[in-house]
């Protein structure tokens, strides 16, 4: 019998890109005020930009560019 293939994944970010990001969840978390799982960090943040499409950005979230 066959196995499924796993869908993990590692990051290699550098030292800057790790601290990018961590930065970026912990801001994510605090505005959705909700736990959220490394791993489903890219995805959560697409959904709140598929939500906020046609609406403006909430008071405490400015995204920097």
């Amino acid at each position: 019998m066959a196995t499924a293939k796993s869908r993990t994944y590692r990051l290699h970010l550098s030292e800057e890109g790790t601290d990018a990001f961590l930065e970026f969840h912990s801001r994510l978390a605090r505005n959705v005020r909700r736990f959220i799982p490394y791993g489903a960090t890219l995805t959560v943040a697409m959904l709140l930009i598929e939500a906020w499409t046609f609406r403006s950005y909430p008071m405490n979230f400015s995204p920097r560019l």
